[in-house]
Protein backbone atom coordinates (compact mmCIF):
# COMPACT_ATOMS: atom_id res chain seq x y z
CA UNK A 1 0.00 0.00 0.00
CA UNK A 2 1.25 3.69 -0.79
CA UNK A 3 1.71 6.43 1.74
CA UNK A 4 -0.69 8.80 1.03
CA UNK A 5 1.14 11.36 3.52
CA UNK A 6 4.34 10.73 1.51
CA UNK A 7 3.14 11.51 -1.89
CA UNK A 8 1.40 14.64 -0.69
CA UNK A 9 4.35 16.21 1.15
CA UNK A 10 6.54 14.96 -1.63
CA UNK A 11 4.60 16.98 -4.11
CA UNK A 12 4.85 14.18 -6.72
CA UNK A 13 3.69 11.32 -7.95
CA UNK A 14 6.10 9.60 -6.26
CA UNK A 15 7.17 7.64 -9.28
CA UNK A 16 3.66 6.37 -10.14
CA UNK A 17 2.07 6.23 -13.35
CA UNK A 18 -1.10 7.71 -13.63
CA UNK A 19 -3.30 4.55 -13.64
CA UNK A 20 -1.80 3.96 -10.02
CA UNK A 21 -1.63 7.72 -9.19
CA UNK A 22 -6.02 7.51 -9.72
CA UNK A 23 -5.73 4.20 -7.88
CA UNK A 24 -4.37 5.66 -5.09
CA UNK A 25 -7.12 8.66 -4.92
CA UNK A 26 -9.79 6.45 -5.40
CA UNK A 27 -8.57 4.50 -2.09
CA UNK A 28 -8.17 7.83 -0.29
CA UNK A 29 -11.84 8.80 -1.47
CA UNK A 30 -13.20 5.56 -0.94
CA UNK A 31 -12.06 5.61 2.98
CA UNK A 32 -14.89 5.99 5.18
CA UNK A 33 -17.59 6.18 2.56
CA UNK A 34 -20.75 4.62 2.79
CA UNK A 35 -22.27 2.23 0.02
CA UNK A 36 -25.45 3.33 -0.76
CA UNK A 37 -27.82 1.30 0.35
CA UNK A 38 -26.07 -0.11 3.34
CA UNK A 39 -27.32 0.17 6.73
CA UNK A 40 -24.36 2.30 7.74
CA UNK A 41 -25.28 5.03 4.68
CA UNK A 42 -28.80 4.98 5.93
CA UNK A 43 -28.47 5.36 9.04
CA UNK A 44 -26.14 8.38 7.76
CA UNK A 45 -28.71 9.52 5.40
CA UNK A 46 -31.09 9.72 8.03
CA UNK A 47 -29.53 11.05 10.79
CA UNK A 48 -28.82 13.78 8.45
CA UNK A 49 -31.95 14.54 7.19
CA UNK A 50 -33.55 14.45 10.14
CA UNK A 51 -31.21 17.27 11.78
CA UNK A 52 -32.14 20.81 11.38
CA UNK A 53 -28.72 22.30 12.97
CA UNK A 54 -27.55 23.78 9.56
CA UNK A 55 -24.10 23.07 10.68
CA UNK A 56 -24.64 19.27 11.15
CA UNK A 57 -27.82 18.47 9.14
CA UNK A 58 -29.71 18.88 5.94
CA UNK A 59 -33.31 18.98 7.21
CA UNK A 60 -35.10 22.09 6.02
CA UNK A 61 -37.64 23.50 8.46
CA UNK A 62 -40.36 26.48 7.21
CA UNK A 63 -43.78 27.12 8.33
CA UNK A 64 -44.01 30.81 7.51
CA UNK A 65 -47.31 31.79 6.49
CA UNK A 66 -49.57 34.37 4.58
CA UNK A 67 -52.43 35.27 5.08
CA UNK A 68 -54.38 37.59 2.63
CA UNK A 69 -57.93 39.53 2.65
CA UNK A 70 -59.01 42.10 0.01
CA UNK A 71 -62.48 43.91 -0.99
CA UNK A 72 -63.56 46.34 -4.11
CA UNK A 73 -66.77 47.96 -4.64
CA UNK A 74 -67.35 49.53 -7.55
CA UNK A 75 -69.76 52.84 -7.30
CA UNK A 76 -71.33 52.52 -10.85
CA UNK A 77 -74.75 51.61 -10.21
CA UNK A 78 -75.25 54.45 -7.45
CA UNK A 79 -72.82 57.14 -9.28
CA UNK A 80 -73.61 58.54 -13.02
CA UNK A 81 -70.91 61.20 -13.21
CA UNK A 82 -67.83 58.62 -12.90
CA UNK A 83 -66.92 55.38 -12.29
CA UNK A 84 -65.49 55.13 -8.64
CA UNK A 85 -63.69 52.42 -7.52
CA UNK A 86 -62.65 52.04 -3.46
CA UNK A 87 -60.81 48.81 -2.08
CA UNK A 88 -58.44 47.70 0.92
CA UNK A 89 -56.45 44.84 1.29
CA UNK A 90 -55.14 43.24 4.80
CA UNK A 91 -51.69 40.58 4.40
CA UNK A 92 -50.17 39.19 7.70
CA UNK A 93 -47.37 37.54 7.43
CA UNK A 94 -45.81 34.70 10.10
CA UNK A 95 -42.00 34.12 9.20
CA UNK A 96 -41.15 31.09 10.91
CA UNK A 97 -38.32 29.43 9.85
CA UNK A 98 -36.67 28.90 13.13
CA UNK A 99 -33.84 30.31 12.14
CA UNK A 100 -33.12 28.88 9.04
CA UNK A 101 -33.95 31.57 6.45
CA UNK A 102 -34.81 34.69 8.81
CA UNK A 103 -33.83 35.83 11.89
CA UNK A 104 -36.60 34.33 14.26
CA UNK A 105 -34.91 31.52 16.03
CA UNK A 106 -36.22 32.80 19.02
CA UNK A 107 -39.79 32.59 17.59
CA UNK A 108 -42.06 34.03 15.05
CA UNK A 109 -41.97 37.73 13.53
CA UNK A 110 -45.43 38.92 12.64
CA UNK A 111 -46.38 41.88 10.84
CA UNK A 112 -49.02 43.48 9.34
CA UNK A 113 -49.90 45.10 6.25
CA UNK A 114 -52.67 47.36 5.32
CA UNK A 115 -53.68 49.14 1.79
CA UNK A 116 -56.78 51.37 1.14
CA UNK A 117 -57.25 52.38 -2.67
CA UNK A 118 -59.72 55.01 -4.49
CA UNK A 119 -60.09 54.97 -8.32
CA UNK A 120 -61.72 57.80 -10.56
CA UNK A 121 -62.81 57.55 -14.00
CA UNK A 122 -64.16 59.28 -16.17
CA UNK A 123 -64.59 60.11 -20.14
CA UNK A 124 -64.26 63.41 -21.40
CA UNK A 125 -65.70 63.75 -24.44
Amino acid sequence: MVNIQELIYSGTLGGLNSDQAHAVARQTAETGRFEPGSAEFNAAFDKITSDPDLITGAKFRDQTKLYHGDANYNFQDLINFAEIQVGGSYRRYSLNSFGNIFTDSDGPIDYDEYRVFTHKYKKVS
